[in-house]
C-alpha cells in the first residue's frame, strides 16, 4: 500500500467539512485506477479521493467549489501530487458543460453537489467520456434520488454493476454503444422498458414487443 493511500484511509470522518469516503471505498478507488495503464480520471468534488487519485494514474481532474475547507485542505496536504491534478473551480453545473476533455476517462467519480438533479447533470457530462472497460463511481447512494439514478444505471446496457461498498456504487462500462447524449431514445432504455405501464399500447408506434428486455 502506498503512503498516500495508507494515510487517507487512516483519516477521521471530519478531515474536511464535506465528509470522507470510507477507507474501503478509497482503497477500491485506488486499486481500480491503478489497474489502468496511465489512468485518466475525473471527479466532481474533492477530498481524500483527490489525494489518492493524484498518485494512482497519469492525470486527474477535480471539478470542485472553493467554498468550505475541502479544496484548501487538499491543496495544503503534503501527500498531494500536485503535478497529477487539475482543479477546475466552480459549481460543476457550470464548469463541466464548458470543459473540454482532451483524453477519455478510465475512472469517473460523481461526488459533488448531491441535491437533485445535480448528480444526474454530472453523469450527463461525464458518461460520454468514459472508455469501454472504464469505471463509474457514484457516491452517497443512501440519498433517495441518487439511489434512483443507480437503479437506472443497473438496468442500462452501457453499465455493469460491479459492487456497492458502504454508500458507494461501482459500475464497469460495457461495450454497448454510447447512448446518444443529444438524442432521445427513452424507449431503448431498459429501466423504462421494465417500469412503463401498458407497454403494449405503444406497439403500433415502436414495434411489437419493443418493451422486452
Amino acid at each position: 500500500m502506498n503512503q498516500a493511500l495508507g494515510w487517507a484511509m487512516s483519516q477521521p470522518g471530519n478531515w474536511h467539512d464535506s465528509g470522507n469516503l470510507g477507507p474501503q471505498v478509497l482503497k477500491r478507488i485506488h486499486d481500480t485506477a491503478s489497474s489502468y495503464k496511465d489512468c485518466v480520471s475525473a471527479e466532481t468534488g474533492c477530498g481524500l479521493s483527490t489525494i489518492v487519485l493524484s498518485h494512482a494514474g497519469a492525470h486527474h481532474t477535480s471539478f470542485t467549489i472553493a467554498e468550505g475547507n475541502s479544496l484548501a485542505r487538499v491543496r495544503a496536504e503534503p501527500l498531494l501530487r500536485p503535478e497529477g491534478v487539475e482543479f477546475v473551480i466552480g459549481p460543476s453545473q457550470r464548469t463541466l458543460p464548458a470543459h473540454h476533455f482532451v483524453r477519455p476517462l478510465h475512472v469517473a467519480l460523481i461526488d459533488g453537489a448531491h441535491g437533485w438533479p445535480f448528480p444526474e447533470l454530472d453523469y450527463y457530462h461525464l458518461y460520454p467520456h468514459v472508455l469501454p472497460g472504464g469505471t463509474l463511481v457514484v457516491d452517497d447512494i443512501h440519498i433517495p434520488t441518487i439511489a434512483r439514478m443507480c437503479e437506472m444505471l443497473r438496468d442500462d446496457a452501457m453499465w455493469q454493476h460491479v459492487e456497492d461498498i458502504l454508500y458507494t456504487s461501482f459500475f464497469r462500462r460495457t461495450s454497448a454503444p454510447l447512448f446518444d447524449p443529444l438524442g432521445d431514445g427513452w424507449w431503448q432504455q431498459n429501466f423504462n422498458k421494465r417500469h412503463i405501464s401498458n407497454p403494449e399500447s405503444l406497439d403500433p408506434y415502436l414495434g411489437d414487443g419493443w418493451w422486452k428486455v
